[in-house]
């Protein structure tokens, strides 16, 4: 088996010894691990010890989770026979998939756009973002209408609790009432946690900048590559890309 030995549940199988244990990780001992880890405007570098055999490792991928990806196949890999600098090179050229955990700098802020629109996405995409920040971190989101209304102050409380401000906007509405949306999030939200409702999603993404300054990190989870806004049965169009592209000249 290949184990995540920083996993909680990845440990325990290791303990148990039923199967012989592969292992990879960064905060635990592993046969896999990751060091002089580097993200920069055009993605991750680090440095691989697989086996103690060392492999420098550069992607246009960005964050955490993407290294502890990049560990995992490779450990799939070499077990099967692939040679490591095979690995380094294909992993080079693998390219992003659009809205999901995309980097752009815009006026010198760091600017995330991911298309986590879950509380168990939201929640592992600013734990990563927080990880890796240098300033303050600004979340901007919203949670769709017609949909799992439940995890609306869920999804409030986690943004709050891992961003220094938070901005409640759009996120395809549909039939419901933008407002009663972002209220319901705003219902979750801690209370140390400077939080504001701006429903208009544009206006939004401009409010985050006029918030932030150089060096800090900007958020924007939920529509990832979606091209278009659903409101009261249109589908209008719409892209946070456009947005930040319009800020950025």
């Amino acid at each position: 088996a290949i184990v995540n030995s920083d996993d909680e549940y990845g440990r325990k199988l290791i303990a148990s010894h039923c199967v012989p244990v592969i292992t990879y990780g960064l905060n635990n001992p592993a046969d896999v691990f990751a060091i002089d880890r580097e993200e920069g405007e055009n993605g991750l570098r680090f440095t691989l010890n697989a086996f103690d055999r060392i492999e420098e490792i550069r992607t246009a991928l960005f964050g955490t989770f993407n290294v502890y990806n990049v560990m995992a196949a490779t450990t799939a890999a070499m077990y099967f026979g692939v040679p490591l600098p095979v690995i380094a090179c294909a992993v080079g050229k693998m390219k992003r998939v659009p809205g999901r955990y995309e980097v752009m700098i815009v006026k010198g802020r760091k600017v995330i756009v991911d298309y986590a629109h879950t509380p168990d996405g939201l929640e592992n995409l600013l734990k990563d973002a927080k990880e890796n920040k240098k300033g303050a971190l600004i979340t901007v989101f919203g949670c769709g209408g017609n949909r799992d209304r439940s995890k609306r102050p869920l999804m409030g409380e986690i943004a709050s609790r891992y961003s220094d401000q938070v901005i409640i906007t759009d996120d395809n509405p549909r039939e419901e009432e933008e407002e009663a949306i972002a209220k319901a999030i705003q219902n979750g939200v801690l209370a140390d946690c400077f939080c504001e409702i701006v429903l208009d999603r544009k206006k939004a993404i401009q409010r985050a900048f006029e918030l932030s300054e150089e060096g800090d990190t900007i958020v924007i989870a939920g529509k990832g590559h979606e091209n278009t806004m659903e409101i009261k049965g249109q589908k209008l169009p719409y892209n946070d890309f456009w947005v930040l592209r319009e800020l950025d000249r």
